[in-house]
């Protein structure tokens, strides 16, 4: 999945699978001017209790409701984890 994609679940969950526009202005996933990573990290700051980015590293992902895991706590820290390494030849060999 990809943090476009995420966002997408994100916002469908929330508004209980509606096919409706969001249109809130507190919800900085609809921040027109940050890219989709920027958005999740700014999302999942809002979200833990703390309101930082240590609260967001101490993240678990479970949902209140339900086990499941948030759809965008992989990508919680800005930072796309299936692109690691590209760019960068000598990435391999830091793992």
């Amino acid at each position: 999945m990809t943090p476009k994609k995420a966002i997408l679940w994100e916002c469908s969950f929330c508004k209980n699978g509606s096919r409706f526009v969001c249109t809130s202005k507190i919800c900085s996933l609809n921040a027109e001017a940050l890219t989709s990573l920027q958005k999740i990290k700014e999302h999942c700051i809002s979200c833990v209790p703390e309101q930082s980015t240590h609260g967001v590293k101490a993240c678990d992902g479970k949902l209140l409701n339900d086990d499941c895991i948030c759809t965008l706590h992989q990508y919680r820290l800005g930072h796309n984890p299936k692109r690691r390494g590209i760019g960068n030849p000598r990435a391999h060999f830091a793992l």
